[in-house]
């Protein structure tokens, strides 16, 4: 049993440490993506056939992006409240919040510039998701239904569906939220 823990944290050290290195490398990556996307846009803001794209994966990118920065603040935030006494006279440090503001934008951006874009219910999907991490539930569902509306038929039909519905079920709108419980049957 030694032998298997010793071995065992041989591997997770060797391997997390690789896993580090390819996290840094991502983030490298994904910043310079970010930039050359952004340069696109400035040059070409509303070019037809490619500024769509480009607003979608950035849009990606920047999610992908503040998603990893709240992990991180999040990993430092659980050693804080390791260390946090809950009988000092300290208040308890509050957790990191999602920053999905950049996302919001380009996707915002998106579906005023490109309302018939071949991804546009991805958009909406996306923008919904992010409103919603992010607290502004009663906006997200907006653009879900926005979602629908736009594509009724999307495949993303039935988990915008049930995110509406738990929404108005958490409202306590029953009649509402059986309505959207419904149409995923």
């Amino acid at each position: 049993e030694l032998k298997y823990n010793q071995k065992r944290k041989f591997a997770f050290e060797h391997y997390e440490a690789q896993v580090l290195e390819l996290e840094e490398e991502q983030r490298t990556l994904r910043e310079t993506a970010i930039k050359r996307f952004e340069k696109f846009l400035d040059s070409y803001p509303d070019d037809e056939r490619y500024s769509p794209d480009t607003m979608f994966r950035l849009s990606e990118l920047y999610f992908e992006q503040s998603y990893d920065g709240y992990l991180r603040e999040r990993e430092a935030y659980d050693k804080i409240i390791d260390d946090w006494d809950p009988d000092s006279d300290a208040e308890e440090p509050p957790p990191p919040d999602f920053h999905y503001e950049p996302s919001i934008a380009t996707l915002q951006r998106l579906i005023i510039e490109f309302p018939y874009y071949r991804l546009i219910d991805g958009a909406y999907y996306l923008l919904g998701y992010c409103l919603s991490e992010m607290g502004e539930s009663e906006q997200a569902v907006e653009e879900y239904e926005q979602l629908l509306a736009a594509r009724p038929g999307s495949r993303f039909s039935p988990e915008v569906w049930t995110r509406i519905g738990n929404y108005y079920f958490d409202e306590n709108q029953l009649g509402k939220a059986q309505y959207a419980f419904e149409q995923i049957l």
